[in-house]
């Protein structure tokens, strides 16, 4: 880095502006810190890329009534700055509904900090934590994960998985979320009040205010419905 400087403090053809922008980069590469999603916290994303998901719908007597299609899964820097020197990733489900040219975020995941402490005292172990952001937002479906900019992942690691039968489909690994909104939100017809999460297939069921329901009823990957897999009732 030193024979660098030199090699550029003696070109004449190199201004002032440039060299700032150097050291400036040089100073950026030095006090940032990439924090990056661990394995077990990328295992809270099931989706793959082209992945079909049907929904069936209690208002329309659980009928095909909303495919989301997986359009794109990308991780991306940066995520959120905490402190402003830390730089963490952030993975993002990208969807299209029944065909449409709109497309939406079906899932978040972020790679944050637990501790707000000085960049020198950074560690690996330091800003190891990540959050999970449940996007699913439908015209008539929607729920709010607002609370904090999303759930932590080691909180959801210690809650305890059970098994729900669903659409007349066997899970064993469901979670159950209360939305934590404020009361604006709890107002809205389309508020989701309780989201039921398979580690393994992602959204499986959303309970409205009202009591009407999005169950998931088909998972196509690759062409296949890979929900076939699971235990069912007539």
């Amino acid at each position: 880095m030193i024979a660098l400087d030199i090699v550029l403090i003696n070109n004449p053809h190199f201004t002032v502006m440039k060299l700032m922008l150097v050291f400036g980069f040089c100073a950026l590469l030095i006090t940032c810190k990439k924090v990056k999603l661990t394995e077990d916290q990328l295992n809270w994303c099931p989706y793959e890329k082209g992945d079909e998901l049907i929904f069936a719908n209690s208002e329309n007597e659980f009928e095909d009534s909303l495919l989301l299609r997986i359009t794109d899964i990308s991780i991306m820097y940066p995520a959120r700055d905490v402190p402003a020197r830390v730089v963490g990733e952030i993975l993002r489900v990208k969807t299209v509904k029944n065909e449409s040219y709109l497309d939406n975020y079906l899932l978040s995941l972020y790679a944050i900090g637990k501790h707000f402490i000085s960049t020198d005292e950074l560690t690996d172990e330091s800003y190891s934590e990540g959050r999970i952001l449940f996007d699913f937002t439908e015209e008539s479906f929607i729920f709010y994960d607002v609370v904090g900019g999303g759930h932590s992942i080691e909180a959801l690691n210690l809650i305890k998985p059970t098994t729900k039968m669903i659409h007349k489909i066997k899970y064993s690994d469901v979670i159950k979320l209360v939305a934590e909104a404020p009361e604006r939100y709890r107002e809205r017809d389309h508020f989701v009040h309780t989201l039921y999460w398979s580690k393994q297939y992602g959204y499986v069921k959303l309970v409205r205010k009202d009591g009407a329901t999005l169950e998931l009823k088909h998972f196509y990957r690759n062409g296949r419905d890979i929900l076939e897999d699971l235990p069912k009732t007539e």
